[in-house]
């Protein structure tokens, strides 16, 4: 009976019935509920954002070690200049910092450069 939503005839029932309801209003719970929901949001939506740069950059690095200049990768990428200067630059600077690595850019492997 309780299941189909009549009130249950027994005392441990009504108790656990009265439990609910005061946790359904106990209004900092449900701040601190909805604070949490939140945050959760907000660090998916971080993440959403780095994985997006990381694809950008894993892009990029592959199109500079093909010789691409900034203005073809932003075209190829469908993205404006000023959108993706910043991740372009610290990808020539990584390349320029370990000059003793190549990626093949058709397999993603790192190998060692001369």
């Amino acid at each position: 009976n309780y299941v189909r939503g009549k009130e249950g005839a027994g005392r441990l029932v009504k108790g656990l019935d009265d439990a609910v309801k005061k946790v359904r209003n106990r209004e900092e719970w449900r701040l601190e509920y909805m604070t949490l929901q939140m945050r959760d949001q907000e660090m998916m939506k971080k993440g959403r954002e780095e994985g997006r740069n990381l694809q950008l950059w894993k892009m990029i690095q592959k199109k500079i070690v093909k010789g691409k200049s900034l203005e073809q990768i932003a075209d190829e990428l469908e993205e404006r200049e000023e959108d993706i200067r910043l991740l372009y630059e610290q990808v020539k600077e990584e390349q320029f910092e370990t000059m003793n690595f190549a990626v093949d850019a058709n397999t993603e492997n790192f190998t060692l450069g001369e």
